[in-house]
This record gives structure tokens, C-alpha cells and sequence, in this order.
């Protein structure tokens, strides 16, 4: 049961495969253990982006409160919260 992409996912996916195409250029000739740990690294620096949730795995936005999944089925802004991957 996945999910349907919406505005901020598509941002999301973009960023961070752009991150993912440089740190894989820069590194062609790496072994994958050795790339696993720059994309470790990139993902512990905060150079990539994801969906800030709440304690329980909820998607919250930006001020914390909690989104109600169900009000947005289908629809292609969701005021939900990118963050770095160390916030």
C-alpha cells in the first residue's frame, strides 16, 4: 500500500536523486560498501530531504501539527514538512 506522489514528494525525489547522481559520479569507481558509506555520510550531514513526522510516524507540517491524511486523498498539495536528514 504505497503512496500517491504529491507536490512536496515530487521536490523530495528530485533533490534527492540529484544528491544521489552527484555522489555516484564523484564516486564511480568506489565499491558499493564504500559508496553505502557516503550515502551514509551525505544522509547524517543533512544533505538530503525527507518528511518531518511526529512520535508516532503521523506526517506533521512544518508547525507541528499533525496532518490528517484523509483530508488530502487525491490531492496534489498536502501541507506536509520537508527537513534535512539530521533535523
Amino acid at each position: 500500500h504505497g503512496e500517491i506522489p504529491d507536490s512536496l514528494s515530487t521536490v523530495m525525489d528530485l533533490e534527492n536523486n540529484y544528491k544521489g547522481i552527484e555522489l555516484g559520479v564523484k564516486n564511480k569507481n568506489c565499491t558499493i560498501n564504500e559508496l553505502a558509506g557516503h550515502t551514509l555520510a551525505l544522509l547524517v550531514a543533512g544533505n538530503a530531504l525527507y518528511f518531518k513526522r511526529n512520535a508516532q510516524g503521523e506526517y506533521v507540517d512544518c508547525n507541528n501539527h499533525v496532518i490528517n491524511m484523509n483530508d488530502y486523498k487525491q490531492k496534489w498539495f498536502i501541507p506536509k514538512c520537508l527537513i534535512k536528514t539530521n533535523e
